[in-house]
């Protein structure tokens, strides 16, 4: 049986595939706010001599949780259907998110990575604060605008007028996906080497300008392998705003779009192949 499930850091969990049974989901809306808020997808269909149909829950993006409805006959056109609304939701923009600040590490705002937030009233996320100015407190709220960095899209980022904006926020990026590999002593000189290069004033810590030095390594070399559509980035609407108790700029770690196309295109061609059997 393949088992497709939202794991701990959004990365997909798959089993072996045994008797053609399969299982797919994906979620829509708050849960990857790329994608728009449209009627939920049929999910966890299940390919044997029938497809089950069943809802998403989507105020979890860390665990999509599936509410099965009972079982009916899916026509292929409608799995065709549901790939193309994938591969269309893969490029939508949403609007506005509404952001709720969670607070810091019990050391305070200097202990960097992770700070913690809520979108849309869904569960508590690890976030990255890339605005070394900007503030926030436990229990402020704002709303932002969501920029998938794999876009390449600056418009409604708060540092897009600095020189090389692109390929700061790329190593911004590269920084933030490397707390999913580097020892978690490492997180906070991560942080402050994003601060750094929005804010090259903002102090060193630890290891943070060997962290830079990297990053800037990586951008030279085109960041081979690195997959941005893995990184989220929220920007409050007042996107230059002048106030610095006004909210900052946030990064979090995102699914990316295409690993749920591939799984829908899979499972159509995986049900043509049990057809003609």
């Amino acid at each position: 049986m393949l088992d497709v499930v939202a794991s701990q850091t959004n990365i997909l969990d798959c089993d072996a595939v045994t008797d053609f049974h399969y299982h797919f989901a994906t979620c829509y809306g708050t849960a990857f706010p790329l994608r728009l808020n449209m009627a939920r997808w049929f999910l966890n269909l299940r390919v044997h001599t029938h497809i089950r149909r069943g809802l998403v829950d989507c105020r979890n993006p860390t665990g999509c949780f599936v509410t099965m409805i009972g079982c009916e006959e899916v026509p292929m056109k409608k799995l065709i259907l549901l790939v193309g609304l994938l591969a269309l939701t893969s490029s939508a923009y949403a609007g506005p998110v509404n952001v709720v600040f969670g607070g810091f590490q019990s050391s305070g705002w200097p202990a960097g990575y992770p700070y913690f937030a809520t979108f849309n009233g869904g569960p508590v996320l690890n976030v990255m604060c890339d605005d070394w100015v900007h503030g926030g407190l436990p229990g402020d709220t704002w709303q932002a605008n969501f920029t998938n960095l794999g876009t390449a899209n600056l418009n409604l980022l708060r540092f897009n007028q600095m020189p090389g904006a692109l390929t700061l926020y790329d190593e911004a990026g590269w920084l933030l996906l490397q707390t999913q590999v580097a020892p978690q002593t490492e997180w906070q000189p991560i942080n402050y080497a994003v601060w750094n290069i929005f804010y090259p004033s903002a102090p060193p810590y630890g290891d943070s300008a060997a962290w830079l030095t990297s990053a800037g390594l990586e951008a030279a070399k085109g960041f081979p392998g690195v997959n941005f559509y893995k990184v989220g980035i929220y920007t409050p609407l007042n996107q230059y705003d002048s106030n610095p108790d006004g909210p900052q700029e946030l990064l979090s770690a995102v699914p990316e779009p295409g690993t749920f196309i591939l799984l829908g295109s899979g499972l159509v061609g995986l049900l043509a192949r049990k057809r003609l059997t």
